[in-house]
């Protein structure tokens, strides 16, 4: 089913900040291995939100945007290659953005609309004196 803008105009009404999905991220990365990776991460963030289901909603879904961007052949010179940990070391900048960057409806997902997204990455790498 496809997310309607009700839904993306929720999601962006919540604050996010790079610190929490930076945070996030260095989660996701400890969980052990399991199946069921998505339930792992949903019981992390129930943890760290509990009883801010908005606020878990909005980093979930900030979160999957950026897995797809990074994963994506958009995301070179902001990554390096992935490490034997499955990890994909990426720049503050692009955290920074998936922050405070809309997200939109992006073919049948709730994503980053690629050529703003990556315009936002640069201006903020460029604040932060690193291209």
């Amino acid at each position: 089913m496809t997310p309607n803008m009700g839904c993306v105009d929720y999601l962006n009404s919540v604050a996010v900040t790079k610190d929490e999905l930076m945070s996030v991220s260095e989660g996701t990365g400890e969980l052990k291995e399991t199946d069921e990776p998505f339930e792992a991460t949903m019981f992390m963030l129930g943890r760290r939100y509990k009883g801010q289901p908005q606020k878990a909603s909005a980093v979930l879904f900030r979160m999957q945007a950026l897995v797809r961007f990074v994963e994506s052949d958009q995301a070179k010179g902001w990554t390096l290659p992935k490490q034997s940990d499955g990890g994909i070391p990426t720049m503050d900048a692009v955290f920074a953005a998936a922050a405070i960057h809309p997200l939109s409806v992006v073919g049948d997902q709730v994503g980053f609309e690629a050529e703003s997204f990556c315009a936002r990455v640069l201006e903020l790498a460029e604040s932060e004196g690193r291209a």
